[in-house]
Order: C-alpha cells, then structure tokens, then sequence
C-alpha cells in the first residue's frame, strides 16, 4: 500500500464515480511511484464492479492520460499499471 500515490491521486486527478475508484484501488496497491501489478478481478473485487467495466474505465484512463499499461508478457499473468501523478 502507498499512502504517498493515494494522496498524490486525491490532489492531483480529475477524474470522479468509477474512474476515481479504480485509480484510487491501483494508487493503493502500487508502490511509492505509482507502479502496481495487479489483475483486472482483483480490481474488480476491490471496486465491487464487473470486470468488463473494470477495464472500460482502464482504457478511459490511459486514454485521459492518467494511467501507463504494460501489458503481461506470458498468459494470465498481471498487467503492470503505473499511476501518472504529474511531478513529484
């Protein structure tokens, strides 16, 4: 958990609803840099939303320029996200 990319979301984005639960779950599971592997149903478990609305929201984020994925190399493997939060 990362209390600094939590915090850096909830000053920094834009966004709000879904698209701030999503970014606020990744910013929480990932390290001091914005950086967290992590599958699509865990998200989903932890936004309490459907996996399909899941990664409606992932692409609308990478889309606003708020999110960077690296897609898994090998099958069913976690995708690697880095929250974007502007400067340091």
């Amino acid at each position: 958990m990362s209390a600094r990319a939590m915090a850096k979301v909830w000053d920094r984005t834009k966004q709000s609803g879904s698209r701030l639960s999503v970014l606020l779950a990744l910013a929480d599971l990932a390290d001091d840099d914005g950086n967290a592997f992590v599958a699509t149903a865990t998200l989903a478990s932890k936004c309490r939303m459907e996996r399909r609305a899941v990664q409606r929201v992932l692409d609308a984020l990478l889309e606003a320029g708020e999110l960077e994925i690296e897609g898994a190399e090998r099958p069913r493997a976690r995708n690697q996200y880095r929250v974007l939060m502007g400067s340091n």
